[in-house]
């Protein structure tokens, strides 16, 4: 395989995987978006978490 060749394809995986590491990021810029507080996504997680315990110990 030559230099040329082996370059373009290793250029064209590494933006492949740029995308698909920041696809959250672009779909939220694209719908104009925020994205939530990580304090937000915390304590839900602390909500479902103990809803779940709590319906389970039932």
């Amino acid at each position: 395989m030559k230099k040329g060749t082996l370059f373009s394809l290793s250029l064209l995986f590494g933006i492949c995987l740029l995308l698909f590491a920041c696809k959250r990021d672009i779909d939220n810029y694209l719908h104009d978006r925020k994205e939530a507080p990580s304090m937000l996504l915390e304590s839900a997680k602390n909500l479902v978490h103990a809803t779940f315990t709590k319906w389970m110990a039932h």
